[in-house]
């Protein structure tokens, strides 16, 4: 999808051109699943380009993507508490981790399994909050689990296509060092390991 491929090599603009070309075209068919992909696409453009209400905005009631449990229902939440972070708002992203740390649990308990890499992210997540939200301290903390979502291992690894549309790992890190998120993933050829299954 050229959303995708304009988003992973940084080019914003060209994404945020093309989520509205197809979300055009999308009114015409009306189909619910693409309207909400679009949306949460929009989202995480709004995301790196600070219009962090926006964002919020574009993420709610998106209907379809709560029955998928495990998947983009996950990358909503996890927009949701990044968005949070970024404004500042501290203790409504720790109630929002609690949040997916509860539903993670409930999902698991229906029997549905829970991809070990968002596991991960909510450990790391987790540890965020009882490090007041110190992301050095943090990263220090779970060197080892951040090392493992830079892995090659298909439950750890990122996977392009899923609803981890901003690289957890390499935004945490950016955000220990202070600096932006880089959204090219080919400037990152050491900690993007891209799953081959879609």
């Amino acid at each position: 999808m050229e959303i995708l491929a304009e988003f992973h090599r940084g080019n914003l603009r060209g994404a945020e051109k093309a989520s509205e070309q197809l979300k055009n075209k999308i009114i015409i068919f009306d189909t619910s699943f693409y309207k909400h992909l679009i949306s949460f696409y929009q989202a995480h453009i709004h995301f790196l380009f600070f219009r962090m209400r926006e964002s919020l905005k574009s993420i709610q009631n998106l209907d379809v993507f709560e029955k998928d449990k495990a998947g983009w229902n996950l990358g909503v939440r996890l927009l949701r508490i990044m968005n949070f972070i970024e404004m500042d708002k501290l203790d409504t992203a720790e109630l929002h981790i609690e949040s997916m740390r509860k539903h993670i649990e409930r999902t698991e308990k229906s029997g549905i399994k829970v991809r070990k890499r968002d596991k991960t992210i909510l450990k790391i997540l987790i540890e965020l909050v009882k490090q007041d939200f110190n992301f050095q301290k943090t990263l220090m903390k779970k060197a080892d689990l951040i090392a493992l979502l830079g892995s090659t291992e298909f439950e750890y690894c990122w996977e392009m296509m899923k609803h981890e549309m901003i690289v957890f790992h390499v935004w945490f890190k950016a955000k220990a060092d202070g600096i932006e998120y880089d959204p090219n993933i080919l400037n990152h050829p050491n900690e993007v390991a891209v799953s081959g299954k879609s």
